[in-house]
């Protein structure tokens, strides 16, 4: 605490010397004072100088948060004289306990003390809600008087700004999570907000703030705790069978040091949220019985169809939520077969074949249905199957598609083809005599063949002759 200046002749004849001056200021303020009650209008001055040399007094900023710091600013334009600029502010609490410091000016210019900082200015922090009086006082050496008034509030409110979005692609963008307020089921959802403090604006991060941990965002009954300023938020992943319809988020905050807020979807300026049934994924094969896939049928024949419907992750990695329809989510797969135009109302073809209704086999997790073509069926093209999905959420999940078109054809009937038979006409007698001539060479000739193949095989060879000495 600053000691009491000295009394003496030196400060009464301050006084004097500034006696016309706050002579002036004095009607000047009476002047403002009547014409301030002239209209209610008028707002009441958060600061405002009453005498003496100040030119401006006052908190900046003159709104805080609880535990958080202002500048206590006094500027003078006119000086007494060497030492002689001495002043006492004092700040009064909502609970009308004090504190006060002197402003000891050695020149023309602007001091500034720090409030709401138990070590440093005033030394004190800012721990209540409310109007804070800041007086400012001369002291002349022997009597104090008042040159300024002001006021400071203080606040425990927090802004809470929400954001919604869905997850990124990770595919293409990880780190683009678009804005997103309507969401299906089975998406990743980040949720999150950005937090300010109500009296500046200043944005609420780990750095200002002991908010670590005290910023919670919660949604069908599930809390995460907020991370990662300045944007506050965390990921949730909505189930298959979430409801859908609008959806409250909500994000209660705390800087851990006294202040709070809150924000919920659909209320004040925050969005609405919507959560939408999922599409399933269905695709389909057509089987000629139990062999190959075909397009082509003949009455008497099955045509079996397997259909294969699953649950997405929207590119999420909901692993969770990424499953085969199955009996476990109340899968159902229908078909209706036939050709002609489609209804898209009715979900019906102009002309039916039939209808049919799938069902699992668990071994391969897809659902088969099988029809059997009566054989009276005509033939008939263009023929086709649209295969419709859903599951037991309320709404349900739902997902189509539509079987290659396909034909019913009965096999052509065998065509006999008879070979013509020529006829010989009346003999002549010349094709009998003809032949006999004919076996009558060949019979001399194999005659005359083997008599010389045994004259051949009959004759000995002849010994070799020995010379006599």
């Amino acid at each position: 605490m600053r000691s009491e200046p000295e009394t003496g002749v030196g400060s009464k004849s301050r006084t004097r010397s500034g006696a016309s001056e706050r002579f002036l200021r004095t009607g000047v303020l009476a002047l403002a004072v009547a014409l301030a009650t002239m209209s209610f209008w008028t707002p009441l001055a958060r600061s405002e100088v009453v005498n003496g040399n100040v030119a401006r007094f006052e908190a900046v900023p003159p709104m805080v948060n609880l535990n958080r710091n202002t500048s206590i600013e006094v500027e003078i334009f006119a000086t007494y004289g060497a030492g002689m600029d001495d002043y006492r502010l004092t700040v009064i609490a909502p609970d009308a306990s004090s504190v006060a410091v002197w402003y000891n000016f050695s020149a023309v210019g602007t001091m500034a003390q720090v409030y709401g900082d138990a070590a440093a200015g005033f030394m004190t922090a800012v721990t209540q809600v409310g109007i804070y009086a800041l007086r400012l006082e001369y002291f002349d050496g022997i009597t104090y008087r008042v040159d300024g008034v002001a006021e400071l509030e203080a606040t425990d409110r927090l802004d809470v700004v929400l954001v919604l979005r869905s997850a990124s692609n990770p595919a293409t963008d990880k780190h683009s999570c678009p804005v997103a307020s309507e969401l299906v089921r089975g998406a990743k959802f980040i949720g999150g907000a950005n937090i300010y403090f109500a009296s500046t604006g200043e944005a609420v991060t780990d750095l200002n703030s002991d908010a670590v941990g005290n910023i919670t965002g919660a949604i069908l009954g599930e809390t995460h705790v907020l991370h990662s300023p300045p944007l506050w938020h965390s990921a949730f992943y909505f189930p298959w069978d979430a409801p859908t319809g609008a959806v409250k988020f909500y994000v209660n905050a705390s800087d851990g040091r006294g202040n709070f807020g809150s924000a919920v979807t659909g209320s004040g300026t925050s969005p609405r949220m919507t959560i939408v049934p999922d599409t399933l994924v269905v695709s389909t094969r057509i089987r000629n019985g139990t062999g190959p896939e075909s397009v082509l049928f003949a009455p008497g024949n099955t045509i079996r169809l397997e259909v294969e419907a699953s649950y997405t992750d929207h590119a999420a990695n909901n692993f969770a939520y990424v499953a085969p329809l199955n009996g476990s989510r109340g899968g159902q797969v229908t078909a209706h077969i036939g050709w002609g135009a489609y209804n898209v109302t009715s979900g019906m073809f102009e002309n039916t074949l039939t209808n049919l209704t799938l069902t699992l086999d668990t071994a391969t997790q897809t659902w088969v249905g099988t029809y059997q073509i009566p054989a009276s069926t005509a033939n008939t093209t263009g023929l086709q199957a649209v295969v419709t999905a859903s599951d037991g959420a309320s709404p349900p999940n739902t997902g189509s598609a539509f079987t290659s078109q396909f034909a019913i054809r009965s096999p052509p009937v065998p065509q006999i083809i008879e070979v013509p038979v020529e006829v010989p006409g009346p003999s002549t007698g010349f094709e009998a005599m003809t032949v006999g001539l004919v076996a009558a060479v060949l019979l001399v000739v194999g005659l005359g063949i083997g008599f010389a193949l045994s004259r051949m095989r009959g004759k000995k060879p002849e010994a070799p002759k020995v010379e006599e000495p």
